[in-house]
């Protein structure tokens, strides 16, 4: 019995689609399919000329076939770790904003000394990393970890940090040796996505606590946060690791005398095996750090 077969059809609901994902001829898929009916004695979909309804049966084997098919995944990971020598994936997410440094040290220095390892790396927020690793769909995230806070999850602290005021070099603010919450009042900060990012969680909880008005303008990219910065048409407060990805000479970072500090590393859920590959990247990955 192919679950596989069954869970892509379930996923795109058109059998061209499906075939083609699966890189089998559109025949080969509803053979099998109608194979797997047949064992079941069951029938699991309604079928038009565009697209595939499922039946009630076919809805709870749905269900159940999601959570076989990523068992069946760790447990082909694990196999995979006894097998010396052989091609092993990886995937590893991260947000740019927090893991700018990991780049190079994933693609340059860590494939070069396993190159048996073949990394999928996705750029991704914290809060989306976190779903993912929840759902099985990543085996370790690295992230923001007071983000990533859940029973279900282990963490691992890489490195810490602090939260920054990003402004233009000519801001009055720049000029000053210190710089408190209380500066940002009345100013408009410039932020990178609303609702998906810590240093916007951050920055909010501490400005309300302090009852400090501040003027939020959100923008769907981070090079726009840069560039408005860099105009002179207002402030942000960003990740340390935030500043390796600006290009512009004309913008600087320093620290707030509150020090609002945070730890970033990896997660992954409590109960999942971990796979040798991710043992070697996270080590690697502790000792570069």
């Amino acid at each position: 019995m192919d679950l596989r077969y069954f869970a892509m059809v379930c996923s795109e609901r058109i059998f061209t689609k499906a075939a083609n994902r699966l890189h089998i001829s559109q025949p080969s898929l509803s053979v099998a399919l109608q194979k797997l009916e047949n064992e079941l004695g069951l029938n699991l979909l309604v079928r038009d000329n565009k697209h595939v309804v499922l039946t009630r049966e076919g809805a709870i084997l749905q269900r159940e076939a999601g959570a076989l098919l990523q068992q069946a995944e760790r447990l082909e990971q694990q196999m995979a770790d006894l097998r010396a020598g052989e091609q092993r994936t990886l995937k590893l997410a991260f947000p740019a904003t927090v893991g700018a440094w990991l780049w190079p040290v994933l693609l340059q220095d860590f494939q070069k000394l396993h190159p048996e390892i073949a990394l999928q790396i996705e750029d991704k927020s914290t809060y989306a990393i976190l779903h993912a690793v929840l759902e099985d769909a990543l085996e370790i995230g690295y992230g923001v970890l007071e983000e990533s806070a859940h029973d279900d999850i282990v963490s691992k602290p890489v490195r810490a940090g602090e939260l920054r005021l990003l402004a233009a070099k000519r801001d009055a603010l720049m000029q000053q040796e210190q710089m408190s919450l209380q500066d940002l009042a009345g100013r408009r900060v410039i932020m990178y996505r609303k609702g998906d990012s810590f240093a916007e969680s951050r920055l909010l909880s501490e400005v309300k606590q302090r009852g400090i008005a501040v003027e939020l303008q959100y923008v769907e990219e981070q090079a726009t946060v840069f560039n408005l910065v860099a105009q002179g048409l207002g402030v942000a407060v960003i990740l340390a690791e935030t500043d390796l990805i600006r290009q512009s000479s004309a913008l600087v970072s320093k620290p707030f005398s509150e020090q609002l500090k945070y730890k970033a590393g990896f997660f992954w859920k409590r109960d999942r095996y971990l796979s040798q590959s991710a043992r070697l990247l996270m080590d690697f990955v502790l000792h570069k750090a």
